[in-house]
């Protein structure tokens, strides 16, 4: 599930209000002159400058957009639940250049790391529902700690907004390639291999193997709420750190071979086994487990 992905290249150069429903201010456009990738992107020149554009409702998610500003320019990215405004960041603003600042537990946070002017630079939010609290991070770096958001959301988050907070003369605000969902995995072929920094809570991970090798290793999400292996004609291999709560696990391997090794979830509600399979269990060592499944030849 996701609230909405978009990289505009799809658009009408000229005003986005309107398109793809976007809607605020006719201060915003599409053009192609400076995007982070693709064809197009979204440029604005004046300050105190707002538009928005709602989806789909998700309880448990990530969402990641470009900015890019010149020295004296400063921009907002807001996240909603309906009317409520919940969280939010400023990049670049005059009250702290240079920086991604958050506003959590109540204040403004610098998020780790250094914004690069004149380029875009990824910013990203995560937000669970067991506690209500979100993290941000900057260029991929090391995120903020969980911490409680500007107010309290209840069911999940479906808005986002883009705001020009002040422009200089002559600068711009420029975004790009805004991507709020879930987790999903595929490896259609060959092999991927998940590291670090995962998200340590995800309400949806489906993974999908038609062909090839997929390796999840140190920390994994700590809770799953509902998780989908499918390993068709593969192999998949979680190691390390896994879940130690899942409310739903589905494992299904047609013809493949899925292996769990380390840590394993010590709470399921759901386990769902695939028909003419075989299951094996085999606890190597005290706190140490390995399950494997087959399908029955």
């Amino acid at each position: 599930m996701s609230i909405f992905t978009d990289n505009f290249d799809s658009y009408n150069n000229g005003d986005l209000n309107g398109q793809g429903s976007w809607s605020g201010d006719t201060d915003f456009d599409v053009q192609e002159s400076i995007k982070n990738s693709g064809t197009k992107g979204i440029s604005c020149s004046v300050t105190g400058k707002v538009i928005r554009k709602t989806g789909t409702l998700t309880a448990d998610g990530e969402a990641f957009a470009y900015f890019r500003t010149d020295a004296n320019s400063g921009s907002w990215f807001d996240l909603w639940e309906g009317a409520n405004q919940i969280t939010y960041a400023r990049f670049n603003h005059a009250s702290g250049r240079g920086k991604l600042q958050a506003s959590l537990a109540g204040s403004y946070e610098d998020v780790p790391g250094s914004i690069t002017n004149d380029a875009f630079n990824k910013v990203t939010v995560q937000w669970r529902s067991s506690d209500k609290k979100v993290r941000w991070s900057l260029n991929d770096g090391t995120f903020t700690d969980w911490k409680t958001t500007y107010a309290n959301f209840s069911s999940g988050l479906d808005k986002i907004r883009l705001v020009t907070s002040d422009v200089s003369d002559g600068g711009c605000c420029y975004f790009d390639d805004i991507n709020i969902s879930n987790i999903t995995i595929a490896c259609p072929k060959g092999t991927l291999t998940l590291t670090p920094k995962l998200p340590t809570t995800v309400s949806n991970l489906t993974i999908t193997l038609p062909k090839g090798t997929l390796t999840l290793s140190p920390k994994l999400p700590t809770t799953l709420l509902s998780t989908i292996i499918n390993a068709v004609k593969g192999t998949i291999t979680l190691s390390g750190k896994l879940p130690t709560a899942t409310a739903a696990l589905a494992i299904t391997a047609v013809k493949g071979t899925i292996s769990l090794i380390g840590s394993l979830p010590h709470i399921f509600l759901k386990w769902t086994f695939p028909p003419k399979h075989t299951s094996t269990y085999t606890e190597k060592i005290k706190n140490t487990t390995s399950w494997s499944f087959k399908n029955k030849q």
